[in-house]
C-alpha cells in the first residue's frame, strides 16, 4: 500500500538514537487486511436488517430538542447530544481533518488520497468495502463529510434506527433490553463497558481486520503519534454528549438495568482497561498471523509502529531511568509498547478481591505470558512472527476469561477504594504512556467516589501537579490547535521523570491509606 524504504539503515540509526532519520527514511511495506464492515459484535444480521449509514442529521433533528421542548422524565435522552456532538464533539471533523494541510502532505509523501485510502478513512470516517451498502446510504443521503457520526459508533443497521425515531414502532422498541436492541436491532450497546471500549479501542488502539492500523509509514509521514488510552478519561473529554446512569431519573435507571450505588465510571476504568490490553493484544497477535505467511522476509517483521516509540526516539543521558529500569527485552531491540499492561492488576483484583490463591494464580499466568511474548517479540529484530502471534493470541484468551470472572463483582465505593490504592501501590519504574495511563484511571474512579476522604484537598493538589507534569489534558474542542497540544506533550515526555511520578503515587498512596475505608 505504501512505498518500501530503506528499512534496514532506518532500523539501525534509530537504535543508535539518531531519531532525526525517522522523518526521511520509511519502514515496512506490508499491508493491513481488507477491513470488514463496521458492525457491532453479537448482531444478528438476519433479524437486523439492512445495514446503511445513515445521516447524521437524522438523529440531531430530534437530539437537539432538549433545550426548547423539555424531556420527560422516563426519556433515556436528554435529546441535547446531537447539539454537544455538532459543536463541541472533535469526532464530527475526523473526516475534514483528511482535507487539511497537514494530511495532504502526508498524501504526497505517501503516494494517496488520504480522502479515499482505507486506511485513513477507516477511522476518520467510513470505507466502504460492499458497493450496496454504499449505494443505500448514499441514497439517504449520507455524507463522509459527517466524520465518526452516530451510524458509525452506535451501529448502521436500518431496522434500529427506523424503529428508534418511528412514532409506530417507538413504544415497542423502548420495552426492549439492550441486549435485545444490539442483537436484534443492530443498536450497538455502548452502555456496556466492554462493548464500548472494544468500539473505540478500534481506531485509538488499532483493528486490522477493520483496516484500522496506523504504521511507521504513517508517523514519518506526518501522522501525530497514538497516545496510550483510557476509555474513562478519553470519553470524559470527548466531552460526553450523554448523562452517567447515577445522574438519570429512577424510570430510566430500570431500563437501562443500572443498580443502584454501582459506580459507573469506576467499572468503566477496571473493565476497559482489560478490554484495552485485549484489544492491544489482538492487534500483534493479527498482525503477526499476516506477517508470517508472506514470503518476502522483510514482510514477516512486525510494524514499527507496535513497538515502544522512545526505546529509539530518546534523548542519551547517563545516567538514565531507562538504564535503571533495565531492558524489557534483548538490549539493543525495541519491546512492544508497554502501556497496556499497567491496568490489568485492577481487573485481576476484582476478579479476586479477597481470594488470595486465585488472585496469585491469575497474576503469574498473566506475568507469565507477558513475559513469554516480550521475549519473542525481542528474539530477533521486530519479533518472530508465528511465536507473537501464538503468544498474543494466549493472551487475548486470557483477558476473555477474566472478563468473565470479572463479571459478577460489584463496582461499588469498596471497590472503588481498592482500585485506587492498587494503582497508587506501583513501585515499579513505567515509561510516560504508562503513567499517564495509570494518571487517567486514578483520576477518573476518584472523581466519582462518593465519600472523597478527609484529605481530599492534598489529593487534589497532587492530581494538578500530574496533570500538569503528563500533560493529561487531552486536545478539546472543535478549534483545538493540534500541532501546539502534540508539541506540549512530547516536550513533557522528553522531561518525564518517573521517580517523580513514584514519588507523587506514593504520596497519594498514603493519603488515602491514612484513614481507614
Amino acid at each position: 500500500m505504501f512505498p518500501s524504504g530503506v528499512r534496514l539503515l532506518c532500523l539501525l540509526l534509530g537504535l543508535a538514537g539518531a531519531s532525526w532519520c525517522a522523518w526521511w527514511l520509511s519502514a515496512s511495506s506490508a499491508q493491513p487486511a481488507k477491513p470488514v464492515s463496521n458492525s457491532a459484535p453479537a448482531v444478528d444480521e438476519q433479524k437486523a436488517g439492512r445495514r446503511v449509514f445513515f445521516p447524521a442529521v437524522e438523529c440531531v433533528v430530534c437530539h437537539s430538542k432538549g433545550d426548547k421542548d423539555g424531556v420527560r422524565e422516563d426519556s433515556v435522552s436528554d435529546l441535547t447530544e446531537g447539539k454537544v456532538w455538532q459543536t463541541e464533539d472533535k469526532h464530527r471533523l475526523a473526516y475534514l481533518a483528511l482535507q487539511g494541510p497537514r494530511a495532504q502532505e502526508m498524501g504526497k509523501r505517501l503516494n494517496i488520497d488520504v480522502t479515499k485510502e482505507r486506511a485513513c478513512l477507516a477511522c476518520h470516517g467510513v470505507y466502504f468495502d460492499n458497493q450496496e451498502v454504499k449505494d443505500r446510504s448514499l441514497n439517504a443521503k449520507f455524507k463522509l463529510e459527517e466524520g465518526i457520526s452516530c451510524a458509525v459508533c452506535h451501529g448502521p443497521y436500518a431496522r434500529w434506527a427506523d424503529q428508534h425515531h418511528g412514532l409506530q414502532f417507538r413504544e415497542e422498541w423502548q420495552k426492549k433490553t439492550r441486549d435485545e436492541k444490539q442483537t436484534e436491532g443492530g443498536m450497538t450497546d455502548l452502555w456496556n463497558p466492554v462493548r464500548r471500549t472494544q468500539v473505540c479501542a478500534s481506531c485509538h488502539i488499532g483493528n486490522t481486520a477493520e483496516g484500522k492500523v496506523v504504521t511507521h509509514d504513517m508517523y514519518v509521514a506526518g501522522h501525530p503519534p497514538l497516545p496510550s488510552f483510557e476509555i474513562a478519561t478519553f470519553c470524559q473529554q470527548m466531552p460526553m454528549h450523554w448523562k452517567l446512569m447515577r445522574d438519570k431519573s429512577p424510570a430510566v435507571q430500570k431500563r437501562l438495568q443500572y443498580q443502584t450505588g454501582e459506580l459507573e465510571e469506576t467499572r468503566l476504568v477496571i473493565e476497559g482497561g482489560v478490554v484495552a490490553f485485549r484489544e492491544a493484544m489482538t492487534l500483534y497477535a493479527t498482525q503477526a498471523d499476516q506477517c508470517a505467511v508472506q514470503a518476502n522476509p522483510s514482510d514477516r517483521l512486525l510494524d514499527i509502529a507496535n513497538f515502544d516509540c522512545y526505546a529509539c526516539h530518546h534523548q542519551l543521558r547517563y545516567p538514565a531511568w531507562r538504564i535503571a529500569r533495565g531492558p524489557l527485552g534483548q538490549p539493543g531491540r525495541p519491546p512492544l509498547r508497554p502501556w497496556p499492561t499497567v491496568l490489568v492488576a485492577l481487573g485481576i483484583h476484582h476478579a479476586a478481591p479477597e481470594d488470595r490463591a486465585r488472585h496469585q494464580e491469575l497474576t503469574r499466568a498473566f506475568q507469565e505470558k507477558s513475559q513469554r511474548l516480550n521475549q519473542v517479540s525481542t528474539a530477533e529484530p521486530f519479533g518472530n512472527a508465528p511465536e507473537v502471534a501464538k503468544a498474543a493470541h494466549e493472551l487475548v484468551q486470557w483477558s476473555n476469561d477474566l472478563l468473565k470472572a470479572m463479571g459478577s463483582r460489584k463496582y461499588d465505593r469498596d471497590a472503588a477504594r481498592q482500585a485506587l490504592r492498587e494503582l497508587t501501590a506501583v513501585k515499579e519504574i513505567v515509561d510516560f504512556d504508562s503513567a499517564r495511563q495509570i494518571a487517567w484511571a486514578f483520576n477518573a474512579i476518584y472523581s466519582e467516589l462518593p465519600d472523597k476522604p478527609a484529605t481530599d484537598a492534598r489529593i487534589k493538589e497532587v492530581q494538578q501537579e500530574l496533570q500538569k507534569s503528563l500533560q493529561l489534558a487531552l486536545p478539546a474542542g472543535q478549534k483545538t490547535e493540534l500541532l501546539k497540544e502534540m508539541d506540549q506533550t512530547l516536550r513533557q515526555a522528553s522531561h518525564y521523570s518517573p521517580t517523580r511520578f513514584l514519588a507523587a503515587l506514593k504520596q497519594l498512596h498514603e493519603l488515602l491509606t491514612s484513614e481507614k475505608p
